[in-house]
């Protein structure tokens, strides 16, 4: 078919064709339409002046007649001359009144019931006998145009349906004309439509004209090019828009088969919370398929007590604020209740109305429930009275990840100051200790272990701990973190070293004891001048020894401050002289091994001023101090004894021999207490200045 197109000049020869017939057929109208009117007019003229002739009969022959009928009061005859009147063409009613006298009448013939025009009236005649005028009646006709126009138009019809059929035929010889011309032309343009229509764009209608190139276009040549370019335009943006649609439809199919693998629940409704939309997840976890889920009530899921809440999600949402997050109760069919963390999402029209809502859930109940036992756990870890410490494994130095607050209490360092070190500086400087070989050993072949260590706070003073160290493996059986448990035990540790120290003192002090009374009773008998004397100072001696045991026992056996044993010694000395005795000094507390050494000195050293020194008489002075040197672990305490004499010279200025109490101080500081005494007398009185150990590690002599 495209060669017979590109080989044929038909196109040319049929636009001149198509015009020429065209324009006979336009003038054939025209004159078709001008030959009716003028018809029309000529018929017209040619009716009326018939009427004018018959008009001038009737005048002539027929109204003599009648007047002599008239006056022979025939009645028959002039009912049939009326009736003949009738069929003058154009005359359809006529009447005659005759005033003849004694021959009057009136008589019409043709339909009354028409609507006529009065065309002529005749007055009768006077009979041939008679010379007089006389008004013998009328005869009136009368006429219906629209006869004459039914003619008119009958005439006209006739000339119509001649031109009618003129244009037809000319008409028919166009349409044939047309068809060879222009038709099967029309017929390829409409099979190429119907190609564009199925989609098949890539076809041309175009044709060849074999008339030279400088004749201008033939209609059908600008249609076919038009139709080729918009084919090509149209085939253009088809394929760009069925490019776009196939990608559009592919990322749509693409992220539609996203949303039904996601995990998550997820649910699309109306404002009147009716359900739209579902996914395979939310469709598995409820047991039911898409097409039962559609159109159900999402609220009819939800427990009652929720639905105040769901109505308060409902007011949150709006174009400003669009997404909510929430936790609700769902009700599972078979499950019970579930706890769901959703997250809605409101989409508004233009006019800012909410159209529907999407959600995204996911079921938390174990999550929550595990949330909640963690939380307990937490709070128990938190409360518990016993220090607990998580370090990380060897590859991070075994930093410290968290500590709870009875570990900050227990060590008295803060949360931040702990993390991220290592635990080992709470041992500070005491690194030589059998536990932590054993701790060591543990943590580096990744078991339990449970041992007792010195360790010191931040205000440095030293405590004991029970340390459980336990690993922490993960899923592979790797060591991962370790859990330490501390409890405080130092109260223990000194009950247990205050019972040891009891027991071994006991020993020691009845031994020690037994001894300084023999010793006393001989020195007190040495020195004494009769029984009486010797009782006196050796009971004195004896209840010193005894006041420091006292002490002892009441403190346990731990130990005695400094300043309580001076009260002590002196008693109500002090008390009564207090103007006169002065002592002072910082706060000690003394090792139990001092007590009773330095007890007994004191009391020589206060029996001596108050028989030969500045206490002998009113008006001498004694100044009693004391002082601590060195480190804790080689603590020494220096005392000095210093006495007054100033009113009374030459009363204590040493004449006199030192007798077997200041051989007694010397025995119990130099040998009892591994410590050192000096003693002058200056002209003022006795000045003596001891040194003593006052610490667990000094060796007894």
């Amino acid at each position: 078919m495209n060669k017979q197109r590109s080989s044929s000049n038909v196109p040319f020869r049929a636009t001149i064709a198509r015009r020429v017939l065209l324009y006979v057929i336009l003038t054939s109208i025209v004159l078709a339409v001008v030959t009716i009117v003028i018809h029309r007019q000529h018929v017209k003229h040619q009716y009326f002046d018939m009427l004018e002739e018959h008009l001038q009969v009737i005048e002539d022959g027929l109204l003599p007649v009648l007047a002599i009928e008239a006056y022979d009061a025939s009645f028959d005859e002039l009912h049939m001359i009326l009736r003949s009147v009738t069929q003058v063409p154009g005359v359809q009613f006529v009447e005659l009144y005759s005033n003849i006298p004694e021959h009057h009448l009136q008589m019409s013939a043709g339909d009354p019931q028409l609507h006529y025009d009065e065309i002529r009236t005749w007055d009768l005649p006077a009979s041939d006998d008679s010379d007089e005028v006389l008004n013998n009646g009328y005869l009136k006709g009368r006429v219906s145009h629209q006869y004459i126009y039914d003619k008119l138009d009958e005439e006209s019809g006739r000339m119509l349906l001649i031109a009618v059929h003129q244009i037809l035929i000319l008409s028919l010889v166009y349409f044939a004309i047309f068809h060879m011309s222009v038709t099967r032309h029309l017929s390829t343009l409409a099979r190429h439509l119907s190609q564009i229509r199925l989609g098949n764009l890539d076809t041309r209608v175009s044709w060849t004209k074999r008339a030279p190139a400088k004749q201008r276009p033939d209609e059908l040549d600008i249609i076919a090019n038009g139709i080729d370019e918009l084919c090509q335009y149209l085939y253009k943006e088809i394929s760009q828009r069925e490019d776009a649609i196939q990608e559009v439809e592919a990322s749509r199919a693409f992220y539609q088969q996203i949303v039904e693998d996601q995990a998550e629940f997820i649910v699309r409704c109306d404002r009147d919370s009716q359900i739209t939309y579902v996914n395979h997840a939310l469709c598995r976890y409820i047991g039911m398929d898409r097409q039962q889920l559609m159109n159900v009530i999402l609220l009819d899921y939800f427990v009652e007590s929720d639905m105040p809440k769901i109505q308060q999600i409902f007011e949150q949402i709006s174009v400003e604020n669009s997404v909510v997050q929430h936790d609700l109760w769902f009700s599972h069919p078979t499950r019970g209740k579930r706890l769901i963390h959703w997250t809605t999402r409101g989409y508004f029209d233009e006019q800012g109305q909410l159209s529907f809502l999407q959600s995204t859930g996911t079921d938390i109940t174990e999550h929550a429930q595990t949330l909640e036992d963690l939380h307990l756990r937490n709070s128990a870890v938190q409360s518990a009275p016993h220090g607990i410490a998580i370090t990380q494994c060897a590859e991070q130095d075994f930093a410290v990840v968290y500590v709870n607050p009875g570990f900050e209490k227990m060590t008295g360092y803060a949360s931040e100051e702990i993390v991220g070190r290592n635990m080992r500086f709470l041992h500070r400087h005491d690194k030589d200790q059998p536990g932590l070989v054993a701790l060591r050993d543990a943590i580096t072949n990744g078991y339990q272990v449970e041992v007792t260590l010195r360790n010191y706070r931040k205000d440095g003073t030293q405590y004991w701990v029970e340390l459980v160290v336990t690993p922490i493996r993960n899923a592979q059986d790797q060591v991962t973190h370790f859990v330490s448990i501390q409890t405080d035990v130092t109260e223990r540790i000194q009950a247990n070293e205050r019972q040891q120290l009891m027991v071994h003192e006991l020993d020691h002090r009845v031994k020690n004891v037994l001894a300084t009374v023999m010793a006393l009773a001989e020195q007190s008998l040495r020195g004494a001048d009769d029984l009486k004397s010797f009782q006196l100072v050796f009971t004195g001696r004896v209840q010193a020894l005894a006041r420091s045991h006292e002490a002892l026992a009441q403190e346990k056996w731990s130990g005695i401050d400094m300043q309580d044993l001076v009260e002590l010694v002196m008693g109500h000395q002090l008390i009564e002289w207090s103007d006169r005795i002065h002592i002072h000094g910082p706060k000690v507390r003394l090792v139990p091994r001092l007590s009773s050494p330095l007890s007994m000195t004191l009391h020589e050293l206060l029996t001596n001023a108050m028989k030969y020194g500045a206490l002998k008489d009113n008006c001498g002075k004694l100044d009693l101090s004391w002082d601590i040197s060195g480190p804790a672990d080689q603590q020494n305490l220096q005392v000095t004894w210093k006495e007054f004499c100033p009113v009374c010279p030459g009363c204590c200025d040493g004449t006199h021999i030192p007798g077997v109490g200041m051989k007694l101080i010397e025995g119990l500081i130099s040998y009892e207490l591994n410590g050192k005494v000096k003693h002058h007398f200056t002209d003022a009185g006795l000045v003596c200045h001891m040194t003593v150990p006052n610490h667990k590690n000094f060796s007894q002599s």
